[in-house]
């Protein structure tokens, strides 16, 4: 091989290892036994001696909890980025880690900083994202308590209901979310319920229909690899969903249904020198006794997220791809909707297409300033044709988007472009959404 030969591999090997994320490890050749056709390769590994605080960072606070490293484990940079993703999840938190040299030969200590001067938010929002049968209008608010145990968890309370909203329509909601970060696992818990009414006018006298909803759930994500720009995670849900509908006082007990679900998924990210990929798969299924459904559902969804340089602007492009496989007799509140601002916009939402399997691609391009971003859309939807559902829906959109500070709105218009005779006629649909943060 010869010295220009081993010095190439010994260069390549010693990058692998840096590519692999033990950046303080490093490869020797023995090329004593060379002569003879043997080449003896040996690896020594940098270790971690200490886990310290940085002077400044906040002490309340525990690093063994969020970082999957221990003293005297090898260093590998890639379960510091574990550590430092897990300390980055609440926002207004600053963060930063150095690798020291440690007092033994080999070893490297880990100085963190973590500073947080605020452990709670408060946001609160308003938009006509609602249906016109139960009050188009809405608003809310969140609180936020952050960091509460020391381990760097999450917990938040939102409440939202119907303003504005003419005489006998209304609908509110609620929600509870807590996030517990632990190395390379995340544990979560939410719930909440919400409901509506309308009225509606009869021949002798007005019918009231009210509908209420109330689910909670378990989750645990795993992130199962790290590489230099790319993370592989897997997750698993447990779900119940409870939906009851009345007709004055009177249940109406064809219409309700008691839904328990597995979900299994599968997540990549990957960050680009000029792009990012997010790419996701599930697998659900009805489960337990209590569940009234045997159902079985694959989804998949993906998005690509391009800034780029055009006519001597900053532009952005967001690509947006969500489809879903299922069987027909899946159950109503689990069905595919398309036609509103979360999916195929240049729909007000009143009227939707439904169906078992489809999916829907959302095309957005936004020209990067500092506060005023306009931005154009097109989207594409189509679900599957089965028993009279389905059908295929095209919209675009044309926006501004104001970002300043602690408040952030997004105003918006739009019109259909392709759609079935069932869905109403709409030239034009306008909206907003405001956001004000604390």
């Amino acid at each position: 091989m010869g010295g220009q030969g081993l010095a190439k591999l010994h260069k390549k090997l010693q990058n692998e290892l840096i590519a692999q994320g033990y950046i303080t490890s490093r490869v020797q050749f023995d090329v004593q036994a060379v002569p003879a056709g043997i080449l003896k390769v040996r690896v020594h590994y940098g270790r971690i001696g200490q886990l310290r605080m940085q002077a400044g960072s906040s002490t309340y606070f525990r690093p063994d909890t969020l970082f999957p490293i221990a003293a005297d484990d090898v260093l590998n940079l890639r379960r510091i980025e574990q550590g430092l993703e897990n300390m980055g999840g609440i926002p207004g938190v600053i963060s930063d880690i150095r690798i020291v040299p440690a007092e033994r030969p080999g070893e490297s200590d880990i100085e963190i900083f973590r500073r947080q001067d605020k452990y709670w938010r408060f946001t609160a929002w308003a938009d006509d994202a609602g249906v016109s049968s139960a009050g188009r209008y809405q608003a809310g608010g969140a609180l936020y308590l952050d960091n509460l145990t020391s381990l760097g968890d999450i917990f938040y309370l939102s409440m939202a209901r119907s303003i504005l909203a003419p005489p006998g329509k209304g609908n509110e909601s609620r929600a509870l979310y807590y996030s517990l970060p632990w190395g390379y696992w995340r544990f979560s818990a939410l719930g909440g319920d919400s409901r509506y009414h309308q009225t509606f006018a009869g021949n002798f006298t007005d019918y009231r229909y009210n509908g209420r909803s109330q689910y909670w759930g378990l989750q645990t994500d795993y992130t199962l690899a790290r590489g230099m720009n790319e993370k592989t995670a897997l997750n698993a849900q447990l779900l119940q969903r409870h939906y009851r509908y009345y007709l004055n006082d009177t249940e109406i007990a064809l219409q309700s249904a008691r839904l328990t679900s597995l979900k299994l998924g599968v997540s990549h990210l990957y960050y680009g020198a000029h792009s990012q990929i997010a790419l996701t798969a599930d697998a659900l299924a009805g489960v337990g006794k209590g569940s009234s459904h045997a159902e079985q559902q694959l989804r998949a969804g993906g998005s690509m997220l391009k800034p780029f340089n055009a006519f001597g602007h900053r532009l952005r492009y967001l690509g947006e791809l969500s489809g879903q496989w299922a069987s027909a007799a899946q159950p109503i509140q689990d069905k595919s909707f398309i036609g509103d601002r979360s999916t195929v916009r240049g729909f007000s939402g009143d009227s939707k297409l439904i169906g078992s399997s489809g999916g829907y691609l959302r095309n957005t391009l936004t020209l990067e300033r500092d506060m005023l971003q306009p931005y154009i859309g097109f989207d594409y939807g189509q679900l599957a044709k089965q028993q009279g559902d389905g059908g295929r829906l095209a919209g675009s959109v044309i926006g501004l988007q104001v970002n300043q500070g602690r408040f952030a709105a997004d105003v918006f218009a739009g019109t259909p472009m392709v759609k079935p005779g069932s869905l109403a006629n709409e030239r034009l649909v306008l909206g907003f959404s405001s956001q004000l943060s604390f």
